[in-house]
């Protein structure tokens, strides 16, 4: 009986390595369930990547991580131990996928670093491309891309 399996949970973000991930706290609208989101950022190869659908190509993931829900937790805030070791308690989903630069351009598209600011609102992501960009946490978009770095911004 694995009770860490409970624990644990997974999703593909495509073949490419994870080089970078940073959480952040949230929790579910309407039920106040306890989550995290994730923004992961990955290597990228141009010639590989061109060859996906336009909504694979990202480097850049925002994944969503559902914790256990509140008749899953007993009084001490613990894991309730009638839990069977087949029931997930976490689930991730990949929200968005976002790309470093455009694939056509010929830039460098992986990713080096993906940070959160303290309060969870925005998120930095450093490319190979020599730039950072920022985006928005509820929905990804991007709010600014700052140029001028003189190598990957790590």
């Amino acid at each position: 009986n694995d009770t860490m399996s409970r624990f644990m949970c997974h999703t593909k973000l495509g073949k490419d390595p994870v080089l970078s991930l940073d959480l952040s706290n949230s929790f579910s609208k309407g039920t106040g369930t306890p989550s995290l989101v994730a923004v992961a950022g990955c290597a990228g190869d141009a010639d590989e990547l061109s060859e996906l659908s336009e909504a694979d190509q990202g480097t850049i993931s925002t994944i969503k991580i559902k914790l256990a829900d509140k008749e899953s937790t007993n009084v001490d805030g613990g894991m309730d131990s009638s839990l069977s070791n087949t029931t997930s308690s976490m689930r991730a989903s990949v929200r968005t996928k976002s790309n470093t630069c455009s694939i056509e351009s010929g830039g460098k598209i992986g990713v080096s670093v993906c940070r959160f600011r303290p309060d969870g609102r925005i998120f930095a992501v450093g490319g190979w491309d020599r730039r950072l960009r920022l985006f928005d946490r509820a929905s990804s978009k991007p709010l600014a891309i700052l140029h001028g770095h003189e190598d990957t911004v790590t």
